[in-house]
């Protein structure tokens, strides 16, 4: 007892151990306190903090429910024992984002935020999956007990990008348009194709598909059939409830 403050997003433990964070002022008083963690073991290893006093943890912990939204890097545990990555607010009393990582046997040990507010992590692994992405300096586990890892999670703000459609349309025709998305949506979202004036301007938008989602995907659109001929339109994905 005595651990936590008012109103802050975990007033009791869960499981067989929590996480506690802390917020204190320049004389040492305690702001702000709350437990973090599931009905399992969880831990917090490490604590950040971004220009606009935003809260970053990282740490383990041995069951799912620590996720938040959809469109997270992983939305739930792998193995027995996963990292895990939260954004909290400045009060402590909510969860802006947080997501899992790793395959099953990750302790990370500390986290940074850079500038731009991507966070960084690095810590001890066993996992043989789970960890490595994209052109990564080690993209295998090397082997032994453990292997160090380093993992960098880009700033979650909303941001989408369409791809090329490839070829010429035409008045009438289904059309469909891939595009990738960036940052984290709530569950409601509605992706929407637009599309442009003649002269390539979103001034006056025709919406011409939609889909319900939260992460990358295609949306099949139709091309209204009375759309006059020209060269300069162009189309792009907007959503109606970024996170």
């Amino acid at each position: 007892s005595g651990m936590t403050t008012p109103g802050v997003f975990q007033a009791n433990p869960q499981g067989w151990s929590d996480g506690i964070l802390a917020i204190f002022d320049y004389s040492g008083i305690r702001k702000y306190g709350t437990y973090f963690g599931t009905f399992a073991a969880d831990g917090i290893a490490a604590v950040d903090v971004d220009d606009e006093r935003s809260i970053y943890i990282t740490g383990f912990t041995n069951a799912n429910g620590l996720s938040s939204l959809h469109g997270v890097h992983q939305s739930a545990l792998v193995g027995q024992t996963d990292g895990f990555v939260c954004k909290m607010s400045e009060r402590l009393d909510d969860i802006v984002w947080s997501t899992y990582f790793g395959g099953g046997d990750e302790y990370p040990r500390d986290i940074f935020v850079d500038d731009d507010n991507n966070v960084f992590t690095c810590g001890q692994t066993g996992s043989l999956t789970n960890i490595a992405y994209g052109n990564s300096h080690q993209p295998v586990y090397g082997g032994g007990n453990s292997d160090a890892f380093l993992l960098k999670i880009s700033n979650g703000t909303p941001r989408i990008t369409t791809l090329d459609l490839g070829s010429q349309q035409c008045a009438g025709d289904t059309v469909r348009i891939a595009y990738l998305a960036h940052g984290f949506y709530n569950t409601r979202n509605i992706f929407s194709v637009q599309l442009s004036d003649s002269t390539g301007l979103f001034i006056t938008t025709s919406v011409i598909g939609t889909l319900v989602s939260w992460s990358p995907d295609t949306i099949t659109a139709i091309i209204p059939p009375t759309t006059p001929a020209g060269s300069g339109y162009r189309v792009r994905v907007v959503s109606s409830d970024p996170y």
